[in-house]
Order: C-alpha cells, then sequence, then structure tokens
C-alpha cells in the first residue's frame, strides 16, 4: 500500500485527468482503508484542486485588469468622439460611436462580473 502523500499525489493527479471522486472513494476503500482516513485523503485532494483555482485566478487577474483598461479606453473614446462630433459636427454630421461603447461596457461588465464570482469562490472555498 502507498503511503498517504503518496495515494493525495496519485489520486490528485487522477482527478485532474477526469476521474470521478466517487471511484477514488471506491479505489481507497478496496485499497482496505478506514472512512476516516478516506474522508481525510479526499479532503486533501479536494484542497489541492481549490489551490489549482486560487492559483489561475491570481493568473488571470492581470489579465482581467487589461480587458478592464481597454474597456475603459474604448468606452471613453467612443463616448469622447461621440460628444465632440455632436458639438461640432463633421459635414454636418453626428458620429454615434455605439460600438465602442457597447464593447467598452461588455469588457468592463464581464470584469466587475468575474471579480465578483471570484470574491464569492474565495470565501466559499475558505479554510
Amino acid at each position: 500500500m502507498m503511503m498517504r502523500e503518496e495515494l493525495i499525489d496519485y489520486y490528485y493527479e487522477q482527478r485532474r485527468k477526469g476521474m470521478d471522486f466517487s471511484q477514488i472513494r471506491k479505489e481507497l476503500f478496496d485499497g482496505g482503508l478506514t472512512s476516516d482516513e478516506v474522508k481525510r485523503i479526499i479532503r486533501a485532494i479536494d484542497n489541492h484542486l481549490v489551490d489549482d483555482v486560487r492559483a489561475d485566478d491570481i493568473e488571470s487577474s492581470s489579465e482581467g485588469i487589461e480587458r478592464l483598461v481597454i474597456g475603459a479606453l474604448l468606452l471613453i473614446g467612443g463616448v469622447g468622439l461621440t460628444l465632440g462630433t455632436f458639438y461640432f459636427p463633421v459635414r454636418g454630421y453626428s458620429i454615434l460611436a455605439f460600438g465602442p461603447i457597447m464593447a467598452g461596457l461588455a469588457l468592463i461588465g464581464r470584469r466587475r462580473r468575474r471579480s465578483r464570482l471570484s470574491s464569492s469562490n474565495a470565501r466559499r472555498f475558505k479554510r
């Protein structure tokens, strides 16, 4: 029988490859482990997975900040273009920069939604 840490590492990799927790439990019980040992191993595997999610959130936060900045620039540029051509028409026409305004709002909204989701997930997975 493998040591506890070896079991955790092995089944952590198996879970990442798609093995279900119920299958992991079955194999651990079939290996002769007690219910308490199985619970500890499953909890450790789950903690590893949660740590992976947290690490992914940290890595993706810089990408999210970039999207937020791009969204803000699009929004400001679109509003600026619209207001500029409204007050100073080009050949008698004003331009409504609907595309950049909506794209900017979408990027900002997506960033805010993702930050709310990640903060609620962090609270849920708090140890």
